[in-house]
C-alpha cells in the first residue's frame, strides 16, 4: 500500500530517487490505503482498504468525487457501481458485502406504484396468506326501503250485492272483478355484508427477499 503526491521534488539524488520510488509504488498499488489520497486527478484509481473487503474506486471526470468500480472478494471481484444509499432487493438472507440489511420492514408484501413510494396496511403478510386460511361468514343485513328494487303489489277486489270490498274472509260472495296495485316503492340502492367467519384457501406461493442499502 502506498500513496504519493504525484510530483517528484527537486532535491539531491538520494531524496529524488526515494520520491520517484514512492510515486511508482503509489502508481503500482493504485494508491491503496485506508484513506483517500490527498492529491487527486480525474480518472485516478484508489483501492480503499478501510473496510473488511478492499473496494476499487475511481475518480470522476470532474475530480470531485470517487466512483465505486468493484469490491475485492476472496472469490473475485464483485462489480457494483452503485451510489451510496441505493436501496435494492436481494433473494438471500444476508446482505452482500458493501451493503447493509434493512430491518425496518418485515413480513410485508410488495406493491408497485407509479407515484411516490411509501408503505401502509396493518395486517402481517403471513397472517393473511402464509396461514393459508381466513375465517369469515356473511352477517345478517336488514335492507332498507331505499336498498330494495323498485316494486309494487297487486290485490284482488271482489264484488257483492252492494259494494266492492277486499277478499279477506273465506266464503265471501262474489268473484274478483279488479286487481289494483299499490304504489311502487324501493330505490334499488346497494348494501354491504360483513365478513366474520368460513374458511377460504389462500395458499399463495411467495419468495422471501431482503432490503439492503449500499454503504
Amino acid at each position: 500500500m502506498a500513496q504519493a503526491d504525484q510530483t517528484v521534488q527537486n532535491a539531491t539524488f538520494p531524496t529524488v530517487r526515494a520520491d520517484i520510488n514512492n510515486n511508482l509504488a503509489a502508481l503500482f498499488s493504485d494508491s491503496s490505503g485506508g484513506t483517500a489520497p490527498s492529491v487527486t486527478v480525474a480518472f485516478q484509481d484508489w483501492i480503499d482498504t478501510s473496510g473488511s473487503d478492499a473496494v476499487w474506486k475511481k475518480r470522476n471526470a470532474a475530480n470531485n468525487a470517487w466512483l465505486t468500480v468493484a469490491t475485492f472478494l476472496g472469490s473475485g471481484l464483485s462489480l457494483g457501481g452503485f451510489a451510496p444509499g441505493t436501496v435494492m432487493l436481494f433473494v438471500q438472507t444476508a446482505a452482500p458485502t458493501g451493503w447493509t440489511k434493512s430491518t425496518t420492514h418485515n413480513n410485508k408484501a410488495l406493491r408497485v406504484v407509479s407515484g411516490t413510494a411509501g408503505s401502509g396496511g396493518s395486517t402481517a403478510f403471513t397472517t393473511v396468506f402464509a396461514s393459508r386460511t381466513a375465517s369469515g361468514s356473511v352477517g345478517a343485513t336488514t335492507l332498507t326501503t331505499a336498498q330494495m328494487p323498485s316494486h309494487s303489489h297487486t290485490f284482488p277486489v271482489r264484488a257483492n250485492s252492494t259494494t266492492l270490498a277486499p277478499n279477506k274472509a273465506a266464503g265471501q260472495v262474489g268473484t274478483a272483478t279488479a286487481n289494483p296495485s299499490t304504489s311502487a316503492t324501493g330505490g334499488g340502492g346497494s348494501h354491504t355484508h360483513s365478513f366474520t367467519g368460513s374458511a377460504m384457501d389462500f395458499a399463495v406461493q411467495y419468495v422471501d427477499v431482503i432490503i439492503a442499502t449500499k454503504n
